[in-house]
Parts: structure tokens; C-alpha cells; sequence
């Protein structure tokens, strides 16, 4: 992507890490421009012991935001 005004252009990378079990535990996603790389908006992501998501934290560095979200599952056992 360039920029209309300066010509430069900027490329966006988005990386993952894994937990031991394959779990995504953090998306980036990073802007390069040039020699410089920031990273503009980073996902975490928290599981329970059954492997479900119970929580995932977006932090938006451009706009210096936070935004949390839990997730709730219910568990129903017919008997």
C-alpha cells in the first residue's frame, strides 16, 4: 500500500504464535515502512483447560485502545 502524499509504500505482515497444543495464543499485524516496523493492532488470546477461548484482548496501538472479550460456554450433561 503507498502512500498518496510522501510515495512511500508500507507493507503489512500479520504473525502468529502457538501454544504446545497448536492454540493460537497471539496474532500481530505490523507495518513496515521502510527500515521501520510497528506493530498496529496485536489480538492475545486465553483458553481454558477444555481448550476453549474464554477470552481475547485486541490492543489497537494506533488508536491506543483496548478492547477485552470473554467468552462464557456452558457445558449441559443429559443424564
Amino acid at each position: 500500500m503507498a502512500d498518496p502524499s510522501s510515495g512511500e509504500s508500507t507493507t503489512q505482515v500479520s504473525s502468529f504464535e502457538y501454544d504446545s497444543i497448536g492454540q493460537v495464543k497471539k496474532k500481530s499485524l505490523k507495518e513496515i515502512n521502510g527500515s521501520k516496523t510497528t506493530v498496529s493492532k496485536e489480538v492475545t488470546y486465553e483458553y481454558d483447560e477444555l481448550s476453549r477461548l474464554v477470552k481475547e484482548t485486541c490492543r489497537n496501538m494506533e488508536e491506543g485502545k483496548i478492547t477485552e472479550n470473554r467468552v462464557f460456554s456452558m457445558i449441559i450433561i443429559a443424564m
